[in-house]
C-alpha cells in the first residue's frame, strides 16, 4: 500500500542492489581459514531474473580481483583459484538467499519486482496468484540463486601469503 515497513540492513540492501543490477562494485570478506579472511572486490555486477513455473531464478555474474588475503594460499596456482572461485559463488548464494528470505519474512513486500515478472513473462499464472501473492505465494515461492564469480586479477600478489610463526 506504498508505505515505509522498514529499513533493510547492509547485506539486504546488497543483496536488493545486486538483484536489481544497481551494484557497481561490492567487497566480499569471506574467512578462509581459522580467522584469517580475503577480501575480492567484485566488479561488473550483472544479474539476471527469469521466472518458470511459479520459481524464480536469479543468475549473477561478476568479475573479481582479489585484493588482500591473510591465508596461506598460493595465488599464483590455478587449481588456487578455481577453489576459491568455488567457495565465493557458495558464499555468495548464500548471502543473497539469506538476504531475500529475510526480506520476505521481515517486510511481506515484493521489493525486488516478482510478481511484476511473473505478469510479464507468465500471464496464465500471474491469473491464477495474484489475488493470493502476498497472503501466500509470495512467501513460499521457490527462488532459485546461482552466482558465477570469475577471478581476474590476484592485486599485486606474487607467492602466496607465508606467515612466520
Amino acid at each position: 500500500d506504498n508505505q515505509l515497513k522498514g529499513y533493510l540492513t547492509e547485506d539486504e540492501s546488497i543483496a536488493y542492489n545486486i538483484i536489481k543490477n544497481k551494484a557497481q562494485a561490492i567487497l566480499i570478506t569471506k574467512e578462509c581459514e581459522n580467522d584469517k579472511y580475503m577480501t575480492v572486490e567484485a566488479t561488473e555486477i550483472k544479474s539476471n531474473i527469469s521466472t518458470k513455473n511459479k520459481e524464480i531464478n536469479i543468475k549473477i555474474e561478476m568479475t573479481g580481483n582479489i585484493n588482500e588475503t591473510m591465508c596461506n594460499i598460493k595465488l599464483n596456482n590455478e587449481k588456487n583459484i578455481k577453489k576459491i572461485e568455488k567457495e565465493l559463488n557458495t558464499y555468495i548464494e548464500e548471502k543473497i538467499k539469506t538476504s531475500v528470505n529475510n526480506i520476505r519474512k521481515t517486510y511481506n513486500s515484493d521489493v525486488f519486482g516478482f510478481l511484476d515478472l511473473i505478469y510479464k513473462t507468465d500471464y496464465n499464472t500471474y491469473k491464477k496468484i495474484k489475488d493470493n501473492w502476498y497472503k501466500e505465494e509470495f512467501k513460499n515461492i521457490k527462488i532459485n540463486i546461482d552466482a558465477n564469480i570469475d577471478i581476474i586479477g590476484k592485486g599485486n600478489v606474487l607467492e602466496g601469503n607465508n606467515e612466520k610463526n
